[in-house]
């Protein structure tokens, strides 16, 4: 299979296909796999990913944007009967009933696919990443934020550039995302207000409410901390790291109050 990746055109060359064995077996590893579970795949490559997933699961649904790769995937993974291969963007489609993705996914949509995951309700994903979305998942930029109130994150593994080809210019992270569970009020209440649909404020008071406060004492409390009322009439989704961080330390404020009347 190296050597069909050595003879690719041009244009797929653009992306960089992970050609250390040792490495993918250990990302199966890792992952798992029970050989009831459907498993979702963005960005097939070459499918020998994709192979590796599929001798495990039930059944492996892959994406693939790269309709030159074509002729190499169905190649590759005609063995195999448990693959439907979907070429086309994966943000385009529902992924509710895969409770896992496994992948080596494009780099470029890190950001995007972590928060369709979120909103998708995926509770498992093994991915490897590139080094610079890794350094965002340990930051307080937003996506650091979110991610770390979804899932539990383990950096696995440094995958330097040279397990690449072609060769990109930075490394990259074999990376466990597992969906929280805990019960903490104040996480539950910020995952529910990015979850929702609503405006900020409205999702704000539907949490609260919730919880057992009034609509008076919530619309008090929103006052007395000086939200800007633009701010909270944002989409959920479109919420800003700032008034993310405000919302924390208000709730992280509430919650206090709440222990010391208990």
């Amino acid at each position: 299979m190296k050597s069909e990746i050595k003879n690719l055109s041009q244009k797929e060359k653009e992306q960089h296909f992970l050609i250390n064995e040792d490495i993918l077996k250990k990302e199966i590893l890792i992952s798992k796999i029970k050989n009831t579970e459907n498993v979702l795949e963005i960005g097939a490559g070459d499918g020998r990913l994709t192979r590796l997933i599929a001798k495990r699961a039930n059944f492996v649904l892959t994406f693939e944007k790269d309709f030159s790769l074509k002729k190499s995937i169905e190649k590759n993974l005609s063995e195999f009967k448990n693959i439907k291969i979907i070429y086309d963007n994966a943000l385009k489609y529902s992924w509710r009933n895969f409770y896992k993705i496994i992948s080596n996914i494009p780099y470029s949509l890190s950001g995007p696919i972590l928060e369709k995951a979120i909103q998708e309700d995926i509770q498992e994903m093994i991915l490897i990443v590139g080094e610079n979305f890794k350094k965002k998942l340990e930051s307080q930029e937003k996506i650091g934020l979110i991610a770390n109130l979804f899932f539990d994150i383990n950096f696995l593994l440094k995958i330097t550039n040279k397990d690449f080809y072609p060769i990109p210019r930075t490394d990259s992270w074999l990376i466990h995302f597992k969906r929280k569970k805990d019960k903490d009020f104040v996480d539950i209440t910020l995952r529910n207000i990015f979850l929702s649909e609503r405006k900020i404020k409205n999702a704000l008071i539907y949490s609260l409410l919730k919880e057992g406060f009034t609509k008076k004492e919530i619309k008090l409390l929103i006052k007395n901390n000086l939200f800007n009322t633009n701010s909270l009439n944002k989409k959920s989704m479109n919420i800003t790291k700032n008034l993310f961080l405000k919302i924390r330390d208000f709730l992280n404020e509430i919650n206090q109050k709440d222990k010391i009347k208990l």
